[in-house]
């Protein structure tokens, strides 16, 4: 994802933040390393327990546990409808989800451009 070694160091100073993964459990040694690696922490990773819930069922499962305040996603399914589910979700912006759009659904080039949201001060160049 763009800017997300910048965008989540400038989060992590004024925000907790968790990751919601479909990546399997399996995976989690792999994907705790790839996190140290690359952001220099491992934050707390909520991971797919299992094949049969999909990425997006997981997702919402999640989101209506750990109501958070945003949710950071890419896929335009998923992201429809965890908007129905979260007060903000930003869209990381791919061709492949462009004709997505909703009032709480905010289009983002990189994980950076949500932090003035997230502040309460919205960036009109996003």
């Amino acid at each position: 994802m763009p800017g997300a070694v910048e965008g989540i160091a400038l989060l992590s100073a004024t925000h907790r933040w968790e990751v919601v993964t479909a990546r399997s459990e399996v995976a989690r040694g792999l994907t705790e390393d790839w996190f140290r690696r690359n952001f220099g922490t491992t934050p707390v990773i909520h991971m797919r327990p299992h094949w049969r819930e999909t990425s997006a069922q997981f997702k919402a499962r999640m989101v209506r546990c750990l109501a958070p305040v945003a949710h950071v996603e890419d896929d335009p399914f998923t992201a429809a409808w965890l908007a129905e589910l979260c007060p903000t979700v930003f869209l990381v912006d791919w061709p492949r989800n462009r004709s997505l759009a909703g009032k709480n659904i905010v289009r983002v080039k990189s994980v950076e451009e949500a932090i003035p949201y997230l502040r309460g001060e919205p960036d009109k160049s996003v």
